[in-house]
């Protein structure tokens, strides 16, 4: 039931009342959360009434957390707030927080609306404990974590524009705290805040939780669900960037970072063996930096005049968290080339992770429906997205074709629809052509390759070479993933199994498929270089960067041993620049 909804009811029928008032104390405060309530970086005039909205808040939360309270006293208790807090009740004993923050509202002239919003939730907490999936959890969320935000900035006089970056930040902070908490959430409230479709994806289930630790599966779900906080936090960072309060500037810029630590302090811990938590290390170097960070980011407020810069800028972002090897190609380019680079890797990055991400079949065709859809409102000059804007503005430098997105978007529903298992080589080559050979016919005008058969030959090749070197580096893991890329009438050829993909990785004719696999991606090498002949260098010298890398992949792999097919191959980064380079130099040298 929405806020709207239930304060709509409470006009028609009289509260219950509690009597001696509605708090049960838990005796947490301030100094228990994750991040700074009212600090010294906020304007002294303003903290009271930060204070009174802190005070309020906690008291309703621990009456929504309290396990001896049955749900509908608990209800009870929060309409009594909500009466003291709108003065649909007299001043009484009991509730002096909701009656101070209504002084404070009327002093400061915010609307009550976010407080009405977080009863909502508790409400909502006191009859619901389960989530069925993201969206679920994001509509928690907006009611339990974002008025808080949203509050900050009404009382800072900031503009409601900037309401999703703060929210963005609120959500973040709220999911980290199910995330630490997820354990005693379970066994003392029998309260679940992980999605149940992620839970399902992975076969584990809400009793995982009262484990001594993580089992791998439910590993996999936080793991999954602190990657989505990752863009969140992506996100909230730009936050202080938009506020021309210095103060809020300051404050928001620390609790940014302590979001970011401790999301990275939950990647590498488990919170079912203790309670992942900041240290006082993690407080002083999130203030220092953060402060000094808020205090010049909100003087130059640049994204707040300019969008289009905070979306060529999330897509670096993008590419630069990956840790892909394409940046190498992507740094010698121009900036305006390089912007356009970005914002396409951005999107190949983003619904490639649809595709492999934990989750229901449906969701991620859904998802990548909405990215199909995405796409349109791109070439109509009205993206929605972030990567979306930033390929928008790529699309007015360059003729991008909208064929090879769809492309793309038709690759990774393949992998979506579940383990891709190709019959032969030509459905391989189909796929490949759609995942790789997408991006290379979108990354050819912005070298500045002229358009024509000589160009299209040099991208689809070297695609192809690109994709089955990846795919033979990636056997073991793909097999992990329930993955065989091998095309089924290959392995029939020397005898192999074609349905197990563990079954495959420890049969002794391996190194017989996996041998002619490679000579497949020596010859599409050898192809595109033939290709290459008939375009000009200088134009498409970033795909030779990446040539060179993968065909030293490749030469390692050969030297290697076919035998040794599933032992992990890696280049160092000094070898990765000496492969570019001589690639840079002389393409046409087999490495």
């Amino acid at each position: 039931m929405s806020s709207v909804t239930q304060s709509d009811a409470s006009e028609k029928a009289p509260r219950p009342r509690t009597g001696a008032g509605p708090e049960t104390p838990s005796g947490k405060g301030a100094g228990d959360e994750n991040f700074p309530v009212g600090s010294f970086l906020l304007p002294a005039a303003l903290r009271p009434h930060v204070a009174a909205f802190y005070a309020f808040a906690r008291a309703a939360d621990d009456i929504a957390d309290n396990s001896a309270l049955a749900p509908q006293d608990k209800i009870n208790r929060l309409n009594g707030l909500e009466d003291a807090l709108t003065g649909k009740s007299p001043l009484e004993a009991g509730y002096e927080k909701a009656h101070l923050l209504r002084l404070s509202l009327d002093a400061t002239g915010v609307t009550p609306r976010h407080a009405l919003d977080l009863l909502a939730a508790f409400r909502q907490d006191a009859v619901k404990s389960r989530y069925d999936d993201w969206q679920d959890l994001l509509d928690y969320c907006e009611l339990s974590a974002n008025p808080v935000g949203r509050f900050l900035l009404d009382l800072h006089g900031e503009d409601k524009k900037e309401y999703a970056r703060s929210d963005a930040l609120c959500t973040a902070l709220q999911i980290i705290n199910h995330c630490q908490d997820c354990g005693n959430d379970y066994r003392d409230m029998d309260r679940v805040y992980i999605p149940q479709d992620m839970m399902a994806a992975q076969n584990v289930s809400a009793a995982d939780l009262s484990a001594p630790r993580l089992n791998h599966g439910m590993r996999a779900v936080l793991d999954l669900i602190l990657a989505r906080v990752d863009d969140m936090n992506e996100n909230a960072a730009r936050l202080p960037g938009v506020l021309r309060n210095r103060r809020l500037a300051m404050e928001s810029a620390v609790i940014a970072r302590l979001a970011r630590r401790l999301t990275q302090r939950l990647k590498a811990g488990d919170p079912l063996a203790a309670r992942i938590a900041l240290s006082k290390t993690d407080f002083a170097l999130a203030g220092m930096g953060g402060a000094l960070a808020g205090f010049f980011q909100a003087r130059r407020g640049v994204s707040k005049t300019n969008p289009d810069a905070l979306a060529l800028a999330h897509a670096k972002a993008v590419v630069v968290r990956s840790g892909t090897s394409f940046t190498l190609g992507m740094r010698v380019l121009p900036r305006r080339r390089r912007d356009a680079m970005y914002a396409i890797y951005a999107f190949c990055r983003e619904i490639d992770d649809i595709a492999d991400e934990p989750g229901a079949r449906e969701d991620k065709l859904a998802a990548l429906e909405g990215w199909r859809a995405e796409i349109g409102r791109i070439y109509q000059g009205r993206p929605v997205k972030p990567t979306g804007r930033a390929l928008a503005i790529a699309l007015k430098r360059f003729d991008l074709p909208r064929k090879e997105f769809l492309m793309l978007i038709e690759g990774m529903e393949m992998d979506a629809e579940g383990p891709y298992h190709p019959q032969n080589l030509d459905e391989l080559l189909d796929y490949c052509r759609r995942v790789a050979g997408g991006v290379g016919l979108l990354s050819m005008p912005v070298f500045g390759a002229a358009p024509g058969k000589a160009s299209d030959d040099f991208a689809i090749n070297l695609a192809n070479a690109l994709q089955l070197t990846n795919i033979l580096r990636d056997i073991g893991e793909d097999a992990g993933l329930g993955r065989l890329y091998f095309p089924r009438d290959l392995l029939t050829k020397y005898g192999l199994p074609t349905s197990d993909p563990q079954e495959v990785i420890a049969h002794k004719e391996l190194a017989s498929a996996a041998r002619e696999l490679g000579g497949l991606a020596r010859n599409y090498f050898r192809q595109a270089q033939a290709a290459l002949k008939k375009l000009e260098r200088k134009h498409v010298r970033p795909a030779l960067l990446m040539m060179g890398v993968y065909e030293a992949y490749l030469n390692k792999m050969e030297a290697r041993g076919w035998d040794k097919a599933l032992e992990p191959v890696t280049l160092t980064k000094g070898q990765k620049l000496m492969a570019a380079l001589r690639a840079w130099l002389n393409p046409s040298h087999s490495i």
